[in-house]
């Protein structure tokens, strides 16, 4: 006999199919015994189990010249897999992240529009905008199971300074960058500085600096 789905994942109801054939003559009964003692006398019949495990079964065929045979078996549920996509992140617009999954053995992902591949284990993705990515998670058995990852996005910023110049020993100099109000800054190097994450620092040097 087979059963149907298959695999047989977490709990649920499952279709048990005989294919039991007499070699010199024809099967007329069969009787299914399930482990939690139910039976049934058809040649598909539906049994129920409601968490994962290994169960018995036992399937007794008897032909038209009253023979009985008796095949025992059983069916194995397996557990869901725990599927975890990864943490959320955040890139630049035009930057990609690389999503990195975890609990099972293939994976499918989508959407697949800014993703370098849909069923790559760490895809690539470069989203344009705040984009939730769902994987399907495939473990050795065959069971799936899914989870999902936010990438969010955020301009990059175009630095250009100001305030270059020639100045005499002990005068100040202001610098100025474009970047925006928006955005952080770190001037390198922070020599004679008064503020190395001003976007507007005074600068006193006693020799030629480059910042």
């Amino acid at each position: 006999f087979y059963y149907v789905p298959y695999p047989a994942c977490d709990s649920g109801t499952f279709t048990f199919i005989d294919t039991s054939t007499g070699a010199y003559s024809i099967i007329t009964s069969r009787t299914w015994i399930f482990d939690d003692g139910t039976t049934s006398g058809s040649i598909i019949t539906d049994h129920s189990y409601g968490h994962p495990g290994t169960y018995a079964i036992t399937l007794i065929g008897s032909t038209n010249t009253g023979c009985t045979d008796t095949f025992n078996s059983g069916i194995t549920v397996y557990p869901l897999p725990t599927i975890d996509a990864g943490p959320d992140t955040i890139v630049c617009v035009g930057d990609a992240a690389i999503l990195m999954p975890s609990g099972g053995v293939t994976y499918v992902w989508s959407p697949t529009g800014t993703l370098s591949c849909d069923t790559c284990n760490n895809p690539e993705a470069k989203p344009n905008t705040k984009t939730v990515y769902t994987v399907l998670g495939i473990d050795a058995h065959g069971c799936t199971n899914t989870d999902t990852t936010t990438v969010f996005t955020k301009t990059k910023t175009t630095s250009i300074a100001h305030g270059s110049g020639e100045i005499c020993d002990g005068v100040s100099i202001k610098l100025t960058d474009s970047a925006g109000k928006y955005s952080t800054y770190t001037w390198i190097p922070p020599y004679n500085l008064d503020d190395d994450h001003s976007p507007n620092p005074i600068a006193n040097p006693d020799t030629s600096v480059m910042y």
